[in-house]
């Protein structure tokens, strides 16, 4: 494994809060050291390019954000990282329900008559 990698892991294991949870703006501070492909920066940020994006994939009619093409592997990168550590949170801190939302399972989504909307969310998810 390269070096960089390994310095980002070490990097990222101390980029936690006072209750041991992973702070984005703190994982994304950490990874833009080691990760080429978030530089550029987007004009409004990482996280909220992120973010705009992943309301553009729930709701298409809202249009994705400028510069989704050219962003995208950064994109990829920094979200599949904050899935990565944000798994690692749920897996040894306990449930709080201000950081975790837990997903109905696809009969409950049925058996309730939920939106497309919901189901989209709750495949995002996986």
């Amino acid at each position: 494994m390269e070096a960089r990698w390994i310095d980002m892991a070490e990097e990222l294991a101390e980029s936690t809060d006072e209750q041991g949870r992973f702070p984005a703006k703190m994982v994304l501070e950490a990874c833009e050291h080691y990760i080429d492909e978030l530089q550029p920066v987007p004009e409004q940020g990482w996280l909220a390019h992120c973010y705009r994006y992943v309301l553009s994939q729930l709701f298409p009619e809202m249009g994705e954000p400028e510069g989704a093409a050219e962003y995208r592997q950064g994109r990829i990168y920094l979200l599949q990282i904050l899935r990565a550590v944000y798994a690692c949170e749920s897996k040894v801190l306990p449930f709080d329900p201000t950081k975790e939302m837990r997903l109905l399972s696809d009969h409950e989504i049925e058996a309730q008559g939920y939106t497309p909307e919901y189901k989209q969310c709750a495949q995002a998810d996986t």
